[in-house]
């Protein structure tokens, strides 16, 4: 990984393995992200260009972005987990901002 992007290529064999194996995890993850990335490519933005965002989960927004209007919400998302700053089973949205 350079530059904080994920590389276009599976390099481990165990990883081309399992997204090759039809039933496992990696196989229906690898299905759906590919969904995902073709759907995005042919509905227009809905954030009109925005490159700002933070997670709301119930702290409020940043300094940063106080009083300015979300360009889109997204969410909420289950963070059964507990990791990260939000806490277990919080619901965490997705806050886009111009």
């Amino acid at each position: 990984m350079a530059g904080g992007l994920a590389s276009d290529e599976i390099k481990k064999t165990g990883e081309v393995k399992a997204i090759r194996t039809m039933g496992s995890k990696a196989y229906d993850a690898h299905g759906e992200s590919v969904y995902a990335a073709h759907r995005a490519g042919k509905q227009p933005d809905p954030t009109n260009g925005a490159k700002h965002f933070y997670l709301e989960y119930g702290q409020g927004p940043p300094r940063w972005a106080e009083g300015q209007a979300p360009a889109a919400v997204f969410g909420p998302f289950s963070n059964p987990t507990g990791k990260g700053d939000a806490t277990k089973d919080s619901d965490v949205r997705i806050v886009v901002l111009p």
